[in-house]
């Protein structure tokens, strides 16, 4: 008889193991595709804006799109000023040193904005001296002092 229940009571926490087991695989299988539908979220919301293509940008904005024409080398350097600003754009090289800056029209006043801030920053680059260049002068300095040499030297006797 005391094995009968002992049998009995192995049973049911075997059945009920299992039923726990079946319960924790469910409620991680939840919680996994409800953290994985959170990232595409997230990953959509940060892919928003930025650099774009064409074809992209008008299909967002609907054929409301504007430009502006920028002449500079460095237009990478715009792209983080773009995010800052939340800015979707696609770039188009013109002529030679040329580009134009797609964005959707609804957001003219942030671009604006980000082109001051850009301008800005270029400036300021530009306005700083390179140290290449001033290291290239002092070396070129030492090379002139070091050439000219003395015709008499000094001996150190006197009469």
């Amino acid at each position: 008889m005391h094995e009968e229940i002992s049998e009995k009571i192995i049973g049911i926490s075997f059945r009920a193991g299992k039923a726990i087991a079946a319960e924790f695989a469910k409620a991680l299988k939840k919680a996994l595709n409800e953290m994985e539908t959170g990232l595409n979220k997230g990953l959509e919301k940060r892919d928003s804006f930025g650099k774009t293509s064409m074809k992209e940008l008008m299909e967002q904005s609907g054929g409301n799109v504007s430009n502006i024409e920028i002449t500079d080398k460095n237009i990478g350097s715009f792209d983080p000023v773009a995010r800052k600003y939340g800015l979707k754009y696609s770039l188009k090289k013109a002529e030679k040193g040329r580009y134009y800056v797609f964005f959707k029209g609804s957001s003219v006043d942030a671009m604006t904005a980000a082109f001051r801030e850009f301008t800005q920053k270029q400036e300021r680059k530009a306005s700083r001296p390179s140290v290449r260049g001033e290291l290239k002068k002092l070396t070129e300095q030492v090379k002139n002092m070091a050439k000219t040499k003395t015709k008499y030297k000094d001996r150190g006797q006197e009469l």
